[in-house]
């Protein structure tokens, strides 16, 4: 049969087909048919075949392109160069045929010439050959697009640095004034329809994108003309390719190349290109201003266009648009055009340039001569003015919305929103990331104009529409909540010490007309500026009335809440008077009796913490009482209960959470008084959260609340109290074992991350024994974790929580206590478990593992070269017998017997020796294996993100092995018995002088890549060259140029097998 007979019968089985089973065989069999060797001819071939299918020539094309990527080399000089000529055939009969398989064949050309570099002159061919008609140019048009594009970003192709920037050059550089000549050519040919127009733009703006057409070459062209015209045609493709090669113009003249290049013949086209340009965008603008597409039929993606247009010409000449504002006045007026437009959804793309304008025209008013600062202020004061005006408009809700229902919410006010405008939650929400977003442009404003006058401008409308609502009798509440918001956007930028507009408003809050959507942004307002209230405390009174009222109305509770915290934590000390009206408020809540969300309580309980934290000593012990022991006798009452009701159980959870955010906040300011008194409050909650654990952990509610507040109890309040932390540690592993959480591994790493060290003595002491109970924390976990994985319990995909937070753990204590960790056989056991569960689908597991091996091989990669110098300076200062006794380096630190040469050491008797002939014996036992893994991970399962981690790991076990092997043997020589300078045995120093580098990772990597699937395309000459290139950064030390090595292999290996991404 046919060669090509087989793989179009595949195909039409692949389309055509109906039993799945058979589609996915012939799909595979088609995906091996393309790595083959005579893929090359017999895709031709099918090519060549006319009067077969679209989908036939279509995969023929599309293999031929793989092959080109792939497995150029597998093709001779002639072979390529006949394989160059065939395609350009191929495209001259395709001509008129389907543009995607002229595409797939333009493609396919475009990757050859960048390869084949025997290929004299492809651009000159190519346009040789297809200039003979109207269908020939329109191909060719699309050829010359695709080459700059192709030239630039196909990084699948592998191809010498050197080779390519030359052959770039001779694609690109070399030919863009020829390419420029053509496209004036075809511009001014009679008859050119849309759609060569079309290809005309694009071909012009991929050049431009390439960065190779410079303003010199276009200026004296008519191609900018066409761009612009373009952009006056009602055709949507010719419209956007238009915005496209715009952009692209206004990009090429920017100032980063007018400001900073000494050249002043750049300098000069760049200021000619824009006098030329700005005349050109005032009356683009015009024409949006006045475009039916827009105003009234709200067309998203014209209006984008004109955005794009408008924006991109204000980023690229920020710096000449504040050194002579007076030149773009007509360039402002267009962007605030462009701010005023309806269509919400484009303007964010506005909002950088606000940003960098904002930044150059501040640093220039600090720096700027007097006669410059007014020219400046003179013009961007009435624009930002404007700005302030047009984001207040933006910021108003449809004024048929009733400020909290959405469609769908089974409400009567839901229903007469549905009835007159249909938003739904996702409009709120989109709306709602909006005002977010384009409150940053009021801050730029605020930084512009000043905070008085930014504030000012937000008041007068306020005033303005109050004062209307007054006369008129009636109100929509969405023109006063839109300052309002206004008014809190601008909030961090105005400091404490604004003492003109801030308390107008502040006056001004209480007299608005009353909606439940304006009281809630008034709270809100008043929660964003409790930095200014501290500054102010006059206004606090009126403030805490103010937000309290907010409790009575369901929708504004939670505005009342978030405000009241910030109120608390900002003005504690002018509000320790009102502790005992809060604390009767906060038993109403507790009690029920005022219906808030938990999360709402939660805000409440942590303001409430603020104001205990700034209560006087001699009265805190009322206050933590009144405060706390409700809430503790709740529990207390709750516990003996032991019931399974869902109720009871909720409840229990709740009160664990509001402890613990009490717990983390009632003593912020860290004073010993206040951290006795509630020590001796822990002391009574410890009993009740132990038996809640014990009966109640397999709830995963109440262990995530019990595991937070163990943990704030641990870390804040354990010091000095043995009995509780020793407890502690074994109640959070015994909570693991019985329930696999893993908030009580995460509880435990917050315990060790604040308490972990290799501090050693003195001995017995409170913070030693802290110490030593973080390595027992570390040890009881991998028991339980290591049982559970045994047992099957734990899954590493099924189940990643506890596995990652396992490996955080273990990351954790390689950080703080790394000698202590290291010396322990718990890092054995997760290092063994971890060469497993790397592989798990998680990204996050993956990370928490590699952060563990990179915390443990990165320094020990450091403390083996300080080992080293140990080493040698032992030889260079010890002039006595080298098997001389010295108890200062005994193996065991008793003193007397053992290592004859020093161990290094810390620097600090006080701490653990660093045994890094410990963490030799671990790479020893398991380099082969982690290196096996770390390799196959770069180049499968590792996500694409942690590739680089993997390899900066695999880099430091290298040079571990590598460097470390000639030290540790070194080391065990001289500590052999009878071993002295006497002897006949190689010297210590002599060792020591040996820069040879031992290969054993060289020959492991020499396994790891013959031992690569047959199927993975890679060819032989591939493998040898990183083959190579490793043996050579390995035995010339250079670790960085390994790391990169390691990394590209990955990336290589990865596109050319389509591995996990």
């Amino acid at each position: 049969m046919d060669p090509s007979m087989e793989v179009i019968q595949a195909l039409q089985v692949l389309y055509q087909g109906t039993d799945p089973n058979a589609r996915n065989q012939v799909n595979q069999w088609l995906q091996e048919f393309q790595k083959r060797s005579d893929a090359w001819m017999i895709s031709d071939s099918i090519l060549q075949k006319n009067d077969l299918s679209l989908e036939a020539r279509l995969f023929a094309a599309q293999t031929l392109r793989t092959k080109i990527i792939s497995d150029f080399k597998e093709l001779d000089v002639n072979s390529a160069l006949s394989l160059k000529d065939s395609l350009i055939q191929h495209l001259l009969f395709a001509r008129n045929g389907s543009p995607v398989l002229r595409k797939q064949l333009c493609l396919s050309i475009a990757d050859l010439a960048l390869q084949l570099v025997h290929w004299q002159d492809p651009v000159k061919e190519m346009i040789e050959r297809f200039t003979g008609d109207t269908s020939s140019v329109f191909v060719l048009l699309e050829f010359l697009s695709i080459l700059p594009e192709e030239v630039d970003n196909n990084d699948r192709i592998l191809i010498e640095r050197s080779v390519y920037s030359k052959r770039a050059n001779e694609l690109l550089s070399m030919k863009a004034q020829d390419v420029i000549q053509l496209l004036v050519n075809c511009l001014q040919s009679p008859g050119l329809n849309i759609d060569t127009q079309v290809k005309l733009l694009v071909c012009f703006t991929s050049w431009l994108k390439s960065g190779e057409l410079t303003l010199e070459m276009l200026q004296m062209t008519p191609l900018l003309d066409l761009a612009f015209f373009a952009l006056e045609s009602e055709e949507e493709s010719v419209f956007e390719t238009a915005v496209d090669a715009a952009c692209g113009y206004i990009y090429e003249c920017r100032d980063s190349e007018a400001q900073d290049d000494d050249n002043s013949e750049s300098k000069s086209s760049v200021a000619l290109a824009q006098k030329i340009l700005l005349p050109k965008l005032a009356a683009l603008a015009q024409r949006m201003k006045s475009d039916n597409a827009v105003i009234s039929e709200g067309d998203v993606d014209r209006m984008r266009g004109y955005c794009r247009v408008f924006t991109e010409a204000g980023e690229a000449w920020v710096k000449s648009m504040v050194l002579a504002p007076a030149n773009f006045q007509s360039l402002f007026e267009s962007l605030i055009l462009v701010m005023q437009m309806p269509c919400l959804e484009v303007l964010p793309m506005t909002f950088n340039f606000w940003a960098s304008l904002t930044d150059f025209v501040v640093k220039m008013l600090d720096n700027c001569a007097p006669q410059l600062k007014k020219a400046i202020s003179d013009v961007y004061t009435p624009v930002y003015s404007s700005l302030i005006n047009i984001v207040i408009g933006h910021l108003r809700y449809p004024l048929d919305y009733d400020g909290f229902s959405v469609e769908g919410e089974n409400t009567q006010l839901g229903q007469q929103v549905k009835e007159t405008s249909v938003w739904t939650a996702k409009d709120r929400d989109d709306f709602s990331d909006f005002r977010h977003d384009i409150g940053d442009v009021l801050k730029d404003a605020v930084r512009l104009l000043g905070q008085e006058a930014a504030l000012e401008q937000a008041y007068n409308i306020l005033t303005a529409r109050i004062s209307s609502s007054s006369q008129t009798g009636t109100f929509a509440w969405q023109y006063i909540e839109a300052p309002l918001f206004a008014l809190r956007a601008m909030g961090s930028e105005v400091n404490a010490n604004e003492n003109v507009i801030m308390p107008k408003i502040m006056d001004l809050l209480p007299n608005f007309p009353y909606h439940p959507k304006l009281r809630y942004a008034s709270i809100l307002v008043l929660g964003r500026y409790t930095e200014w209230t501290r500054a102010h405390p006059q206004y606090i009174p009126f403030q805490l009335e103010f937000i309290s009222s907010g409790f009575d109305v369901k929708e504004v509770s939670a505005a009342s809440t978030q405000a009241l915290k910030f109120l608390c934590k900002d003005c504690s000390e002018f509000l320790v008077g009102y502790w005992k009206q809060l604390e009767s408020f906060y038993a109403s809540v507790s009690a029920g009796d005022i219906k808030l969300s938990e999360e709402d309580i939660l805000d409440l309980t942590e303001a409430l913490a603020h104001i205990i934290a700034a209560i006087p000593f001699e009265e805190l012990q009322a206050a933590l009482e009144a405060f706390c022991m409700p809430i503790i006798k709740n529990l207390e009452r709750l516990v003996p209960l032991n019931s399974s009701d869902r109720s009871v159980l909720s409840e229990i959870s709740s009160i664990l959470e509001r402890l613990s955010v009490l717990l983390r906040y009632v003593n912020s300011k860290k004073l010993n008084e206040t951290q006795n008194l509630v020590v001796q409050l822990v002391n009574m909650l410890w009993p009740l959260l132990v038996t809640v654990v014990n009966n109640h952990a397999t709830n995963p509610d109440i262990s995530e609340s019990a595991g937070r507040l163990i943990r704030v109890i641990l870390t804040r309040y354990s010091s000095g109290n043995a009995a509780l932390y020793t407890e502690g540690v074994q109640l959070l592993a015994s909570a693991f074992q019985n329930t696999g959480y893993g908030v009580y591994l995460w509880a435990g790493k917050k315990f060790l991350e604040k308490n972990g060290s290799d501090l050693n003595s003195p001995a017995n002491s409170d913070a030693v024994n802290r110490h030593v109970v973080c390595g027992m924390l570390v040890e009881r976990f991998t028991e339980v974790m290591m049982s559970s994985v045994s047992e099957r319990v734990l899954d590493y995909d099924k189940i990643p929580e506890p596995i990652e937070e396992f490996y955080l753990l273990i990351t954790a204590a390689l950080h703080t206590q790394p000698a202590r960790t290291i010396s322990s056989n718990s890092l054995l056991q997760a290092l063994q478990y971890s060469l497993m569960s790397v592989k798990s689908i998680h990204y996050y597991v993956q990370e928490a593992i590699l952060e563990m091996w990179s915390a443990l091989a990165v320094p020990a990669v450091r403390h083996m070269y300080r080992y080293r110098d140990e080493l040698e300076a032992s030889v260079v200062k010890f002039s006595v017998p080298m098997n001389q006794r010295n108890s200062d380096y005994s193996a065991d630190g008793s003193g007397g017997g053992g290592n004859l040469i020093p161990r290094y050491k810390t620097g600090d008797e006080n701490y653990m020796n660093y045994n890094i002939e410990r963490v030799a014996i671990i790479f020893n036992g398991c380099g082969y294996e982690l290196a096996k893994v770390l390799f196959e991970g770069l180049l499968t399962f590792i996500f694409t993100d942690l590739v680089p981690l993997t390899a900066s790991i695999f880099t430091s076990l290298t040079q571990l092995i590598s460097d470390g092997t000639p030290i540790f043997k070194a080391a065990s020589v001289a500590n052999t018995p009878g071993y002295g300078i006497s002897s006949a045995d190689v010297s210590l120093q002599s060792k020591l002088e040996n820069t040879s580098v031992d290969v054993t990772v060289y020959k492991w990597v020499v396994e790891f890549v013959e031992g690569l699937q047959q199927t993975s395309v890679l060819s032989a000459s591939e493998k040898q060259s990183f083959l190579d290139d490793f043996y050579l950064h390995l035995t010339t030390r250079h670790w960085l140029r390994l790391r990169r090595l390691l990394t590209d292999f990955s990336s290589i290996y990865r596109r050319k097998n389509s591995s996990k991404e």
